[in-house]
């Protein structure tokens, strides 16, 4: 069996080095991570603009400058190859042809939607393994629930999905983002920027070591803006409920474009009372 003793002592005498954050935050090698968000906010185009950025930096059109850089795996099991085919050449017309080469080299992504698949069969998990080598980074999979059939709400299942999803990012020494819905009572009663608002059982989020949100913006935070109710639907609030490791994360606004992918927005306060602050 495997030796899995710390020599204190000598963790005491030697510098640690640098934790290797992929994301604000977030995104150690051997973790899992979580992105939550209601449908149809943009979880999807965000985390596939977030994996560009981290492959090739002159392609971050977020502005979420990865602290480590390296080559994704990206699995995507909600959209057909025609929706994908859409928000890579939306992406692909604000880059320059060398971030696109960049891009090329180090995304991997693969359309998996209605191939069966099921990371606690042995084959899938071996699957994913293979398709990392030792310059991947991040494994991205979109989204949680059309990658197993456990029992969302149950503590024991979920806690069992979560540790298998970490020995596949030990074994791998990658991040694992998974993609996953919030809960529609918490979107309702304006919480979806809560750890809670994960959708199913709390485990998800206990075991997770990041998690991130996103919110389409409200009335309220549209009036504060000056937005008009036409254009309110095109703005989405992204931050971060939990962090483990790294230092707090200041939320911030995109605006949807071409395909839905995102761009920083340019908001200005219309007045100063009770709501959140723009960056």
């Amino acid at each position: 069996m495997k030796n899995y003793d710390i020599d204190i002592m000598q963790k005491f005498l030697t510098e640690p080095p640098e934790l290797e954050f992929i994301f604000p935050g977030g995104g150690l090698p051997g973790t899992v991570n979580l992105l939550t968000s209601p449908g149809g906010t943009g979880k999807s185009i965000l985390a596939l603009q977030m994996s560009m950025g981290i492959c090739c930096p002159d392609s971050d059109l977020l502005g979420l400058t990865a602290n480590q850089f390296g080559k994704v795996l990206y699995l995507g099991l909600e959209d057909p190859p025609s929706v994908l085919h859409q928000r890579l050449h939306a992406v692909g017309k604000h880059l320059l042809p060398s971030a696109r080469r960049g891009v090329d080299a180090g995304l991997k992504l693969k359309g998996l939607m209605g191939s069966g698949f099921d990371i606690m069969k042995p084959e899938w998990r071996r699957y994913v393994v293979d398709c990392c080598d030792d310059k991947t980074s991040l494994v991205v999979i979109d989204t949680l629930s059309r990658i197993h059939i456990l029992d969302e709400n149950s503590n024991g299942q979920m806690a069992q999905l979560l540790t298998y999803l970490e020995g596949i990012a030990v074994e791998t020494n990658t991040a694992i983002l998974v993609l996953h819905h919030s809960s529609k009572s918490m979107t309702v009663h304006g919480r979806g920027d809560e750890q809670q608002a994960a959708r199913g059982a709390s485990s998800l989020v206990d075991n997770a070591r990041w998690q991130a949100y996103m919110s389409g913006m409200t009335k309220e935070e549209a009036k504060f803006f000056g937005v008009s109710e036409k254009r309110r639907g095109f703005y989405v609030r992204f931050g971060v409920s939990k962090i483990n490791y790294g230092t707090p994360f200041a939320e911030r606004w995109y605006e949807r474009h071409d395909a839905g992918i995102l761009l920083p927005a340019k908001l200005t306060e219309q007045r100063k009372a009770g709501m959140h602050n723009a960056i």
